[in-house]
C-alpha cells in the first residue's frame, strides 16, 4: 500500500513539472515589450517557480516517507531474521564458544549470513563476560585482546596443557604470559584450573607460568585441579595464594606436591580412590582450613609407606579443627589407618630410631588414638 501510494505521488509531480514546460500553458512573449507585458511576463515567471518551489518541497516529503518506509523494511527484516534464527536467542555464554569471523569477506552474496554474524560479533564485543578466560597456551595477540575485551570483570586462568619436553621451546611459548605479568597482576582472578588429565609428565606449576611466582601475587579467589586418571603429580612449591578461599582437588590420588603457605578455608576432595603417604602434610600446607568436604570417596588401598612420626605429631599441634576430622573420620576410619601407620612405622623405623624412641613414639600414637573425637582442638 505504501509503495502504490508513492508511485501515484511521484506520478502526479511528474506531471506537475510536464505542465510547467508545456508551451501552450507558459506566457507568449510579445515582439515589442510595453509595461504591461514586462508585468505580465514577471508575473508568469513568479507563478513558474512557486510551482517549482513547491515541487520540490513535495519531492523532499516524499524522500523523507522513502526513507521511514527503507528502516521501518530493514528492521522488520532485522526482526525476521531474528525470529527464524534460534542462533541468536542463545544465552551469552554460548556466544564464548562461538568464532567471529568477517562473513562478507568469505560470503559477500550471503545477506543473512552477514547480518548474523555482524549481530554475534556486536554482541560478543559488548559483553566482557565472554572475554574472562584466558588459556596459558594461548598467543600474545589472542591473550592482550581478551584482556582488554574483558575490562575489570574477573579472570578465569586455564592451564591445560604440559610444558614440552623441549626446554628452549617451553620458555618461547610462556613467554607471552611473561609478557603480560603486569597486567595479569593488576587483575582479579576468579577460578585457576590446572587441567591434567592423562598426562604424560610432571608440572611445576610455579615453572610453567614462567621464571618467578607470578602466582604468588595473583588474587585468585578458587583453585580448582583435575588430575583424575593421571599418576603423575603437581608440584606447588613456593606458590603462593594469599586471597584463595576454596580449594577443589580431583584426582584418584591426590597427585599435588607441596601445598605450602595456602591461606584457603574450604578444601574439596573428589574421587580420591587411595590416600597417598603425603596425606597428612598435604593437609597441613592450608594453614586456616576450616572445613573440608569429600565427594565421590572411594578409598581401596592403604598407603604402602609409613607416617613419620614427627608429621603426626606436628598435626596434633597444628590449628586444624576437630570438625576437619570428624568429617574426614566419616569417609574412612581413621583408627584402620593409623593402626597400619604404626605397624609400617615400627617396623621400617626401627633403623634410625633407638628403642625408647620407638616407645614413646608408639605410646604418644596410643593416646593419640584415643581420643574421642580423633583429633584435639
Amino acid at each position: 500500500m505504501e509503495f502504490s501510494s508513492f508511485l501515484s505521488s511521484l506520478r502526479s509531480v511528474t506531471d506537475q513539472l510536464d505542465k510547467v514546460g508545456d508551451p501552450q500553458l507558459s506566457t507568449v512573449v510579445p515582439q515589442t515589450f510595453s509595461p504591461h507585458t514586462r508585468i505580465d511576463r514577471a508575473k508568469a515567471s513568479s507563478q513558474s517557480l512557486s510551482q517549482t518551489q513547491q515541487i520540490l518541497k513535495s519531492l523532499g516529503d516524499h524522500l523523507i516517507q522513502t526513507e521511514l518506509f527503507r528502516d521501518s523494511l530493514r528492521l522488520e527484516y532485522a526482526r525476521a531474521i531474528n525470529s527464524l534464527c534460534p542462533a541468536l536467542q542463545l544465552p551469552e555464554e554460548v556466544l564464548r564458544a562461538v568464532f567471529i569471523f568477517r562473513a562478507e569477506d568469505e560470503h559477500p552474496n550471503d545477506m543473512f549470513l552477514i547480518h548474523i554474524c555482524r549481530q554475534w560479533r556486536a554482541t560478543a564485543l559488548a559483553c566482557p563476560q565472554l572475554w574472562t578466560t584466558i588459556y596459558t597456551s594461548d598467543s600474545l595477540p589472542m591473550i592482550q585482546r581478551a584482556l582488554q575485551l574483558s575490562s575489570n570483570h574477573p579472570l578465569d586462568l586455564i592451564f591445560s596443557r604440559t610444558p614440552p619436553q623441549n626446554l628452549r621451546k617451553f620458555e618461547n611459548e610462556m613467554g607471552s604470559m611473561q609478557v603480560l605479568v603486569d597486567q595479569i597482576q593488576t587483575r582479579s582472578i576468579s577460578n585457576l584450573l590446572v587441567e591434567g588429565d592423562g598426562i604424560n609428565d610432571n608440572i611445576d606449576l610455579r615453572g610453567a607460568f614462567g621464571r618467578g611466582s607470578i602466582l604468588s601475587v595473583l588474587h585468585v579467589e578458587s583453585i580448582d585441579i583435575s588430575y583424575a586418571q593421571s599418576r603423575k603429580y603437581l608440584d606447588m612449591q613456593h606458590v603462593e595464594f594469599p586471597c584463595c578461599r576454596h580449594f577443589t582437588v580431583e584426582g584418584s590420588s591426590l597427585p599435588i606436591l607441596g601445598t605450602s603457605q595456602l591461606s584457603c578455608q574450604f578444601l574439596t576432595i573428589i574421587a580420591l580412590t587411595a590416600i597417598p603417604h603425603y596425606f597428612i602434610d598435604f593437609l597441613l600446607g592450608f594453614k586456616a582450613l576450616e572445613d573440608i568436604e569429600f565427594r565421590e570417596i572411594g578409598i581401596r588401598d592403604l598407603p604402602s609407606h609409613p607416617l613419620p612420626l614427627p608429621t603426626l605429631e606436628n598435626l596434633l599441634l597444628s590449628r586444624l579443627t576437630a570438625n576437619v576430622f570428624m568429617l574426614l573420620s566419616g569417609v574412612v576410619r581413621m583408627e584402620d589407618i593409623y593402626s597400619v601407620y604404626l605397624s609400617e612405622f615400627l617396623t621400617y623405623g626401627a633403623e634410625d630410631k633407638s628403642a625408647s624412641a620407638l616407645m614413646s613414639d608408639a605410646q604418644a600414637l596410643t593416646r593419640f588414638l584415643a581420643q574421642p573425637v580423633g583429633f584435639p582442638h
